[in-house]
């Protein structure tokens, strides 16, 4: 697991990229780690949506999305 100081630099470097900016194209890395829906239907689910924050969890990174109802 990344230590939190690292965490933390990659959590303020996707906010300046991703918060206000649509996502047009998502690739999942490991798709075993989607449950649902499935990979594909996660990552389409994906596309069109606005990032509206991004936030850390102790060593997680969380993202919000403009359409949270979609079950993401």
């Amino acid at each position: 697991m990344p230590e939190l100081p690292e965490v933390e630099t990659v959590v303020r470097e996707l906010r300046e990229s991703l918060v206000g900016v649509a996502i047009e194209e998502v690739e999942v890395a490991w798709p075993r780690t989607v449950v649902s829906p499935n990979p594909d239907g996660f990552a389409s689910a994906l596309i069109r949506q606005e990032g509206i924050r991004v936030e850390r969890r102790g060593g997680w990174v969380q993202i919000g999305v403009s359409r949270g109802q979609s079950g993401l």
